[in-house]
């Protein structure tokens, strides 16, 4: 049930709020390199995910991501955001108005559904938690399929 989800949601966020769960992720090779080449080629650049908003913007502070972008967006408290909802707050704080200009970088079925239900770009990425295969993307239209943070890189700055 509904009820019961929310009651188990609850308790893996209490347990992965402490410091010693929540900062054992790792960053992406080449994230840090990628985000700095899109700062210097006038890249805006902003963060939505499924995570919970203050996990998100406490780890993601943690590994220094908060250097590139104040724009870090998260699900909120009861989990009824969908992804969708996240790009749109984070594209509308960030200014943008014609989401056709935009793009989302993402690993996974919603990430996918989200982009393509605004109007989004999608570069999928078949490293991280979902997508293993450029296959596995192809129902979302991504106009790219990235396999590490450089081919990111080349996606964007060529388009």
């Amino acid at each position: 049930s509904d009820e019961k989800a929310m009651q188990i949601a609850n308790v893996l966020r209490d347990y992965y709020k402490k410091d010693e769960y929540l900062f054992k992720a790792v960053p992406y090779e080449g994230i840090h390199d990628l985000f700095r080449t899109l700062i210097s080629n006038d890249v805006k650049i902003g963060i939505a995910t499924y995570k919970r908003e203050d996990y998100a913007k406490r780890l993601l502070s943690e590994k220094g991501f908060d250097l590139y972008t104040n724009n870090i967006y998260g699900s909120d408290f009861e989990g009824k955001l969908k992804k969708e909802d996240i790009i749109r707050i984070c594209l509308n704080k960030m200014g943008c108005v014609d989401y056709s200009k935009a793009v989302y970088i993402g690993d996974g079925v919603s990430d996918g559904i989200g982009s393509n239900n605004l109007g989004v770009g999608f570069i999928a990425v078949t490293y991280g938690f979902g997508f293993k295969t450029y296959d596995d993307t192809s129902a979302y239209y991504p106009v790219g399929v990235a396999d590490n943070c450089n081919e990111i890189g080349k996606i964007i700055l060529e388009n």
